[in-house]
């Protein structure tokens, strides 16, 4: 039951980002690549966390929140 419930939330993590990707671009407030690039930092986020991968999904997110910043 707790495999069933960890995967849920893994699939709505990565809908959402995906989501939030879309609308971002749409709204031209990030370039293709960066918001291509949003989805794939679940890859660095979860399967790669042991060694490192948050890291790497947290300086993505930071240029994603400074781009807003600066535009807002």
């Amino acid at each position: 039951m707790v495999r069933r419930r960890r995967a849920a939330g893994r699939r709505a993590l990565l809908f959402g980002s995906v989501a939030l990707a879309v609308s971002l671009r749409r709204a031209g407030r990030v370039p293709a690549a960066l918001a291509i690039g949003l989805p794939l930092t679940w890859l660095a986020a979860l399967p790669l966390s042991m060694v490192g991968g948050g890291i790497v999904a947290g300086a993505c997110w930071l240029v994603v929140a400074s781009r807003t910043a600066q535009e807002a």
